[in-house]
């Protein structure tokens, strides 16, 4: 749409078109989307939220983090973002885009992303990556989370 100067892409979901593959990623993700559930409400269980996000916290930490931040969650926001909104044009000149992976993330693993960086095509535009090893999909708020604000901060200065 042309509305943005950059963009900062965190373990971010694959666009429409670029094939999820990975066991994490469908092991993670198959209790939300799963098609035989219909409109219903996913509710997170404290086992899922470990695997899925808090994988790179002791179970304690990733409680805590479960009790303070998991919601039930629609399951039509990430069905629809990749059916509707997550539609793509890889050929056209982007805003400046960096794209940042957490090493040992189940639900959008770094190979993941990769290919989520390798899709845009656009040789004059800029785009980076950068792999923060050991984290996890709670890359924001896991440990060290300063480092990949400090990263993103200079990285969009």
């Amino acid at each position: 749409m042309g509305k943005a100067a950059a963009g900062v892409c965190i373990d971010g979901a694959p666009p429409a078109g670029i094939l999820p593959t990975q066991w994490s990623f469908l092991k993670a993700n198959w209790p939300v989307l799963n098609p035989l559930k219909g409109n219903s409400v996913f509710y997170p269980t404290k086992n899922w939220f470990y695997y899925a996000f808090g994988n790179n916290l002791t179970r304690e930490e990733s409680d805590k983090a479960f009790e303070e931040f998991a919601v039930p969650e629609s399951r039509n926001i990430p069905r629809g973002a990749v059916k509707k909104f997550g539609k793509v044009d890889f050929k056209k000149p982007y805003a400046p885009l960096l794209f940042i992976a957490g090493e040992k993330d189940p639900i959008i693993p770094q190979g993941r992303n990769k290919k989520n960086f390798r899709a845009y095509k656009d040789v004059n535009s800029i785009k980076d990556f950068k792999l923060f090893e050991n984290r996890g999909y709670f890359i924001c708020g896991d440990k060290n989370r300063e480092e990949v604000a400090g990263y993103v901060y200079n990285w969009i200065k």
